[in-house]
């Protein structure tokens, strides 16, 4: 009832109305029989027509949009770029390794390491090298 009073009231309201009931009308003139058929393969060729349209598959399809052409592109300057950075950059080896040489010594000349010092590598290397079984 508050409905029909306000549409009776309001001519905005009432006339949105009067637009919707004309549209249906439209719409159910537009309507077809209820008897109509579809002809025989009707199904198969809107499928044909739905796989002409859809892009290949596989890489090509991404490279078919603009979008992601640009984004393949930036991926590869990018790894280049970074690819360029390490490699300009790696810390080179030294050139000739420094060759020191290994003097052999006497038992008698070995330095005496004490229990509870240090030790020097190097005297541990000679030890090491001059080590004989008994």
């Amino acid at each position: 009832d508050e409905v029909s009073r306000h549409l009776d009231t309001c001519a905005e309201c009432s006339g949105e109305i009067e637009l919707l009931r004309s549209h249906a009308q439209m719409l159910q003139a537009l309507r077809s029989p209820a008897d109509m058929e579809v002809r025989a393969g009707f199904y198969a060729r809107v499928m044909d027509r739905i796989d002409a349209q859809r892009p290949a598959d596989g890489w090509m399809s991404l490279l078919q949009s603009a979008f992601a052409f640009r984004i393949a592109l930036a991926s590869v300057v990018l790894t280049l770029l970074v690819g360029t950075y390490l490699f300009t950059n790696e810390e080179q080896p030294p050139a000739v390794a420094q060759q020191q040489e290994l003097r052999l010594i006497h038992e008698d000349q070995m330095p005496m390491i004490e229990v509870g010092q240090p030790r020097d590598p190097d005297s541990v290397l000679v030890s090491l090298a001059s080590y004989r079984e008994q």
